[in-house]
């Protein structure tokens, strides 16, 4: 693991002293962004260096001095001079769900803009399961034909995998079409994703940097489109432990996993036409411990997880606390699901505060509603009092 600036710097020299010109350097930078979870940012920056023999940045947006600490603790394992690393304060921003997450991603773009043609972003709850000269050449290809006009039409291609228990069948069915021209499977009306891969020349070409939030983002680059590989390369950490607002959500999580890679890719894998979707729970399994199958994929803070889950289970069958292993064996005993991660508690718990703050919510908005209602009605008659002619009695008073 290497600093930074100094690292990178260092690699150049080295570089030169071999006679290795740069154009021969590897196009591909990856970049690892984690914050608050060590655990996670650790996975995550290890699986790149097994599954590549590309640099690795790994940015830690730590959330006080001993998350610093700990974030550079999570490093000192790794052995590998392609890892170059970068700590930044965290700064919570309340208007969107990012922090500093888009800061890090512009200090990585600025940091690869001269020496790369492409940066894959993973977030820490994620780890990359499969890269190969397939993969490469799958990247490259869509955005050379993507990208050969005068104005790009690709900025971001789609690495991950779908799970289950966000999409159903349906919804992959009548979102997702072929692109003759891309000559790839295209996600219709969203142009980004902040996880994938992302032209570094498209970007400069579109003036385009991060910022506010994703939605944000896609709303300001219509037009563009974004691809979908094939034969996806990485995974998001299923119910995993999230930071939200500068806090930890479902630390008990990250106690319970044990040590190694989180995940483990099924024997066989890739093995698909090109036509049929790779799902998650086909191929993805949790290592070493168990979880709740269909998966999802981020925090649950909101109740819309108990939504899809049951939309999810209508599709692929199973009970509402069905469990998965590492071997890919599906369970619906109870006791398995006491032995999963996060426990069955704790979705339990966390539907129940948030329903009851959509019920605080729904109130809130209610009594907003007719304060205003009756401030407006108070105004209007006021006004109305105000134009009536006076009276002998008002004009005495």
């Amino acid at each position: 693991m290497q600093d930074f600036k100094a690292g990178r710097a260092r690699k150049h020299v080295l570089l030169a002293y071999e006679g290795v010109a740069p154009d021969l350097m590897s196009r591909f930078l990856h970049v690892v962004v984690g914050c608050g979870i060590p655990r996670y940012f650790r996975n995550a920056v290890e699986s790149v260096v097994e599954k590549t023999s590309d640099d690795v940045l790994a940015i830690y947006n730590y959330l006080g001095p001993e998350d610093w600490s700990a974030g550079e603790a999570s490093l000192k394992s790794i052995e590998s001079d392609r890892v170059f690393s970068l700590f930044l304060d965290n700064q919570v921003q309340s208007a969107t769900k990012t922090g500093s997450l888009y800061e890090a991603y512009n200090r990585a773009v600025e940091w690869a803009i001269e020496d790369y043609d492409y940066v894959n972003f993973l977030q820490a709850d994620m780890q990359l399961m499969h890269w190969s000269a397939e993969s490469v050449a799958e990247i490259t290809s869509v955005f050379e034909r993507a990208n050969s006009g005068l104005k790009p039409t690709v900025v971001c291609i789609s690495t991950s995998f779908d799970c289950k228990g966000k999409w159903t069948p349906e919804y992959y069915n009548e979102n997702i079409a072929v692109d003759s021209e891309l000559q790839a499977m295209v996600y219709q009306g969203v142009p980004m994703v902040d996880v994938g891969v992302f032209s570094l020349r498209a970007m400069r070409d579109l003036d385009l940097s991060f910022g506010g939030s994703e939605v944000d983002m896609q709303k300001n680059l219509k037009g563009i489109k974004m691809p979908r590989l094939t034969v996806p390369t990485s995974a998001f950490v299923p119910w995993p432990a999230t930071v939200r607002d500068g806090q930890v959500e479902s630390w008990n999580v990250v106690k319970r996993y044990p040590d190694g890679p989180l995940l483990v890719l099924r024997d066989g894998y890739p093995a698909t036409d090109g036509r049929t979707n790779n799902w998650m729970e086909d191929w993805i399994f949790p290592n070493g411990w168990v979880t709740f199958a269909p998966y999802w994929p981020t925090d649950v803070a909101s109740s819309k997880w108990f939504a899809r889950r049951l939309a999810g289970l209508k599709n692929v069958g199973g009970r509402f606390f069905s469990t998965i292993d590492s071997q890919g064996n599906l369970s619906t005993s109870p006791f398995a699901a006491t032995r999963a991660v996060p426990s069955a508690q704790h979705l339990l718990f966390s539907l129940g505060l948030a329903e009851i703050r959509s019920l605080v919510g729904f109130l809130a908005r209610g009594l907003r509603y007719r304060y205003r209602l009756v401030s407006a009605k108070a105004k209007k008659w006021a006004s109305r009092r105000d134009k009536l002619p006076l009276t002998d009695d008002s004009r005495r008073s």
